[in-house]
């Protein structure tokens, strides 16, 4: 009981401790955050490159043979759905209706996108498309009532339901959301795109060669990912549309979007797809996982949070060092002490637990206050960025330099767990030196000059 009661009252009679105690709870509480900040890059990455890029895409080689790619591939076993696309680069404006911007302001109001021609029927069992029509719920408080950037019906997305027959007649496409707040678009705005054909026949002139193609479209509704960067550069029109207004072969295809039955046998689906195609005649492709056309990128995040990670654990380590210092100090300023409670028969044990408990009281109390801290940024930290971007015009997260448009967070149980354990133990091992010098004290020499 005698090593409790000493434990605490030498913590508690100095400030130094609790600066210890402050800074084992800062290296926890950034651990945390960092760390889940961090999950929370990977895990959406993840789900977006999924929603977008479905399990698998297949690249056709041979041009013209569309619906033999298809029939092959849903030959393949633990295929569970496939979607045609076909893939253009256009640009985009609202206000534009001629064959070339000429001024600053059209200049400056046009917009790169990459058209993706679709099947809806067909895209809906492939990717997470439809989901995305009515994915606003994080955004309310941002835009509104979303039924005016809302398509009519997500299972007929191309559809628009207007009594003003000039934009019933036109074609329809779907922007995503950030494109849309750019350009001002809504559902029912008249949207102009530019896209340019190659005619490579043979004998055809030069100067004939390349031509820019030019349509007016309706915007039929708004999609939201949650990725910054598709909600900004991606925008959707019926694979027929597309093939019409970019002058495309009636079988042309860019890549086929793959949905397996099981992602976990991904590896084995892709090699059985490869393996198809070479035994196949007239049909050559090139087969990706969605991780494999992601690769760069989630290589990107997962090195910047090992580096994070080694960082925080320095200043752990920083944490351990400042409680080895302290205890040191605290030894030599309570020599005396140890030498009465040895000559009051303290054993080597009970001298030793003393200075191991100091050390582990430091580490228990910083790390549950780093804890409490952690968890509490990390449920709230998107009302605190906001907060300081309100307040102090401190922009901590740019939804235009990530892929994002909200902070993900993904606060992980175990290596939360991971973090305490290790704090708490380097901090026991950082105690154990002094608490071996105090307990090997010879009471003749610690109270000599007494």
């Amino acid at each position: 009981m005698y090593r409790i009661f000493l434990s605490i009252k030498y913590l508690s009679s100095r400030i130094i401790p609790f600066l210890a105690m402050f800074a084992v709870a800062l290296g926890v509480m950034s651990m945390i955050v960092v760390i889940s900040v961090m999950n929370g890059f990977i895990v959406q990455t993840r789900v977006i490159a999924r929603g977008t890029l479905a399990d698998l895409t297949v690249t056709p080689l041979v041009t013209n043979a569309s619906q033999h790619y298809l029939d092959l591939i849903r030959t393949a076993p633990k295929v569970k759905a496939v979607s045609p696309h076909l893939v253009r680069q256009a640009l985009v404006s609202t206000g534009f209706s001629g064959h070339a911007a000429t001024t600053h302001k059209q200049l400056r109001e046009l917009s790169f996108v990459t058209v993706l021609g679709i099947d809806p029927a067909l895209e809906r069992l492939a990717s997470d498309f439809e989901r995305y029509l009515a994915n606003f719920e994080e955004v309310r408080d941002e835009i509104g009532d979303p039924r005016p950037w809302q398509v009519d019906d997500v299972k007929e997305p191309f559809s628009l339901e207007t009594e003003d027959r000039r934009r019933a007649a036109y074609p329809k496409v779907v922007v995503g959301l950030e494109l849309a707040k750019r350009l001002g678009i809504r559902k029912g705005t008249f949207v102009d795109l530019m896209t340019y054909a190659i005619n490579d026949e043979p004998g055809v002139p030069l100067e004939d060669k390349f031509s820019v193609l030019h349509e007016k479209f309706v915007c039929a509704g708004v999609f939201r990912s949650g990725s910054f960067e598709i909600d900004l550069g991606f925008l959707y029109m019926p694979l027929e549309q597309l093939r019409s207004f970019s002058n495309a072969p009636k079988d042309d295809i860019s890549e086929f979007a793959v949905t397996l039955e099981d992602y976990l046998f991904s590896d084995q689906a892709k090699e059985e797809l490869q393996e198809l195609f070479m035994t196949s005649q007239g049909a050559t492709a090139i087969v990706e996982t969605w991780e494999d056309k992601e690769s760069i990128f989630l290589s990107a995040v997962d090195n910047e949070k090992r580096i994070m990670a080694v960082i925080l654990f320095f200043f752990l380590l920083f944490a351990c060092f400042a409680i080895f210092i302290i205890l040191n100090m605290m030894v030599r300023e309570k020599t005396r002490d140890i030498g009465i409670l040895n000559s009051l028969g303290a054993t080597f044990g009970g001298i030793l637990q003393i200075f191991v408990m100091n050390a582990l009281i430091i580490s228990i109390v910083g790390a549950t206050i780093g804890l409490v801290g952690g968890v509490l940024i990390c449920e709230n930290v998107n009302a605190i960025e906001q907060f300081l971007k309100n307040a102090f015009g401190l922009v901590i997260f740019k939804p235009d330099v990530y892929a994002f448009d909200r902070l993900p967070v993904d606060m992980r149980t175990d290596e939360v767990v991971t973090i305490i354990v290790l704090t708490i133990g380097l901090s026991a091992i950082s105690g154990l030196f002094p608490a071996f010098r105090a307990a090997r004290l010879d009471p003749v020499e610690a109270l000599r000059y007494e």
